[in-house]
């Protein structure tokens, strides 16, 4: 149905080290009830999401600071990189 896929947005994005820069591999990306890992290039994509607002993204990796980020997906494409900093 080509009018209910013009409402859908996907989210997606790379994980660095905020200090580095290097992209993260293994990183735990949750948005809303949806869990994925980043690839070896630190990339994440969420594919076929409703469009709405304050969403909740939670960013995860062992020995960083979790960062939790409120999202506003519109139609389309929405990109969200996340620098995750050190917890040590």
């Amino acid at each position: 149905d080509i009018a209910l896929s013009a409402n859908l947005a996907s989210l997606m994005g790379y994980v660095r080290d905020s200090i580095t820069d290097i992209l993260l591999d293994s990183v735990t990306v949750i948005f809303e009830a949806d869990t994925i890992l980043t690839d070896v290039n630190g990339y994440y994509e969420f594919d076929d999401l409703e469009v709405g607002n304050h969403l909740s993204l939670l960013v995860q990796k062992e020995s960083y600071n979790e960062q939790a980020i409120w999202v506003d997906l519109i139609t389309g494409q929405n990109v969200v990189d996340v620098d995750l900093v050190s917890s040590n």
